[in-house]
């Protein structure tokens, strides 16, 4: 299993990948399907919750998105 800052930075590099300008805040461990869940937020408005969904990383580094939608 990786650490919850490994899943963080694997999420952190995804968003740098995709362009985006988004960083992580935290993560928090789903043990009922094994995966980290990793929030992010706008640097620049930092206490803005994002409508969207979140980062999910595998314990094999993979990083995932999913959707606040329940089909997502």
């Amino acid at each position: 299993m990786i650490s919850a800052q490994a899943a963080k930075k694997q999420a952190n590099a995804h968003l740098l990948a995709e362009g985006s300008d988004l960083v992580v805040l935290h993560a928090s461990r789903n043990k009922k399907h094994g995966v980290w869940v990793v929030d992010y937020r706008d640097p620049d408005q930092p206490n803005e919750m994002l409508i969207g969904g979140a980062l999910v990383v595998t314990d094999e580094g993979e990083v995932h998105g999913i959707g606040s939608t329940p089909d997502a």
